[in-house]
């Protein structure tokens, strides 16, 4: 699986050299909107 986008601050600025590290998830029980979903929670959270 490939994941790309962009980190963004707050004000909706982007932040360079920012990395970003996932845990290993099972996925395999989950459709792609879902698992997009809970990515999406969790950068939103940060």
């Amino acid at each position: 699986m490939e994941i790309e986008g962009e980190v963004k601050d707050i004000f909706d600025n982007p932040r360079k050299n920012v990395i970003v590290s996932l845990k290993k998830i099972a996925l395999r029980n989950y459709r792609e909107e879902e698992i997009l979903s809970k990515m999406s929670k969790v950068f939103n959270s940060l």
